[in-house]
């Protein structure tokens, strides 16, 4: 063996054939692909509320859109805090879109374990709703230097683009 400081990614394992057929399973692509095929059916349903594929995909492009104009970087990290229903689904993939990765900051968890979440992701921005981010700023946690954005008080969210972003998060990422 000659090249030991080689990375991982640069060794060929199978030839370019195989490569091509062997794609990696990304959510978000997956989810493009569904929309493609059933832009009217179903994708989310909760609590009386039914979003189509179709619909889903504009939201989620609309975040998109939004945590990019935020800064949001290739590889970074959001922190979501929100309750559980569409809007939590339309910011993952949102995130995905973006290129970044998420932590999921679930409403029910002890102040300081948010605390803690939030601190040693470092996530610089964080996607909340009004109705519980009073919880999380009656608890004292210390936001630092993260940006909070609360997406229904959030006029860019509404006047941002339904395409989908160029920058989305690639299999080597």
């Amino acid at each position: 063996m000659q090249a030991q400081n080689l990375e991982i990614g640069g060794l060929r394992i199978v030839d370019e054939k195989i490569r091509q057929l062997v794609k990696p399973n990304l959510s978000h692509l997956r989810f493009v692909e569904q929309v493609q095929a059933h832009p009217d059916a179903p994708a989310v349903v909760f609590d009386g509320q039914v979003l189509t594929y179709r619909q889903l995909d504009i939201e989620s492009s609309r975040l998109a859109h939004c945590l990019l104009a935020h800064g949001v970087a290739r590889g970074g990290i959001v922190a979501l805090y929100m309750t559980r229903g569409p809007e939590l689904v339309a910011c993952t993939l949102a995130v995905l879109k973006a290129g970044a990765a998420y932590v999921p900051m679930d409403s029910q968890y002890p102040a300081e374990r948010l605390a803690y979440m939030l601190a040693d992701s470092q996530a610089p921005l964080l996607l909340t709703q009004r109705c519980i981010v009073e919880k999380l700023q009656e608890s004292a946690v210390d936001l630092g230097q993260t940006c909070v954005v609360e997406l229904d008080q959030s006029p860019m969210y509404l006047q941002a683009s339904a395409a989908m972003p160029a920058r989305t998060v690639q299999g080597d990422d």
